[in-house]
Formats: C-alpha cells, sequence, structure tokens
C-alpha cells in the first residue's frame, strides 16, 4: 500500500491506537496507511478502557500517554493483522512498554488490589515526565 500523496508516514512501524468511525478502537503496529485504511499488526481491539494516570480519565489521548489501567479496561487477544478501512484517529504511543505496563498492573492488582495498581501507574507517569525535563530547566535546578 503506498502513502496517499503528501500523506505523512512518520508513524509508520510505531505502535500507535486507531479510532475508527465504525470499528472500533484498536492498538497495535501501524504497518500502511493509505487515506483512511490502516493496517495494523500485532493488533489488539479496545473495547472498554480507563487510563493508568492519577486522572483515572478514559481519552485515548491519555491512554497513549500512560497506557491503561487493566483492572478497568477490556482488550482483547492479538490479531496477527488487521485492515480498517474507516480510521479517523491515529495517535502514536509514548515509549512506554505497554506490555510491561499491563503485566505489572495485573500483577500488582492481583495481589494488592486496583488501588495500590493505579498508584503504581501514577509513580510511573511522574518518573516518566522528571526523566523528559531538560537537563536545564528551571524545574530540575536546585
Amino acid at each position: 500500500m503506498k502513502p496517499a500523496k503528501g500523506a505523512k508516514t512518520t508513524n509508520i512501524g510505531k505502535k500507535c491506537i486507531i479510532r475508527c468511525y465504525a470499528s472500533g478502537v484498536h492498538y497495535g503496529t501501524l504497518a500502511a496507511h493509505e487515506g483512511r485504511q490502516v493496517t495494523l499488526t500485532d493488533s489488539r481491539r479496545l473495547w472498554r478502557w480507563h487510563t493508568g494516570g492519577k486522572d483515572k480519565g478514559v481519552s485515548l489521548s491519555a491512554v497513549a500517554l500512560t497506557g491503561i489501567d487493566a483492572s478497568r479496561s477490556t482488550v482483547e487477544p492479538v490479531l496477527p493483522e488487521i485492515t480498517l478501512l474507516d480510521a479517523i484517529e491515529i495517535i502514536p504511543m509514548s515509549d512506554i512498554d505497554d506490555g510491561e505496563m499491563t503485566r505489572m498492573c495485573l500483577a500488582v492488582n492481583q495481589e494488592f488490589g486496583s488501588g495500590m495498581a493505579g498508584r503504581l501507574m501514577d509513580l510511573i507517569v511522574a518518573a516518566r515526565k522528571e526523566v523528559a525535563k531538560p537537563a536545564n530547566s528551571p524545574e530540575t535546578e536546585e
């Protein structure tokens, strides 16, 4: 599949969340994109989602930044490949390792309950924000 004339393909090969008009919300590696047609590999359908951050929201933008609260989300098994014909939004994931984050949340949730899993996610988000600050920013100088 060739990209549409003038289309940006900067997200090819990246993990993305795809919001579709009628096909739902999907997460996977963006393999191809032409107009509204998107092909994902290692794709999962998100039926229900809540963010993993302290706000406990449902925004897909926040999911892309902080991951999901596994105890309150419903995610389907992996499909090797899916082509979606009605993509209306492509949201690149941050550099979080979603698999590891989900495994951690599930483990903490099983061991300590959803409250502790939520606090763990808050700590992960705060740590990532701290690491992302420029070295010479006023917030990092003492």
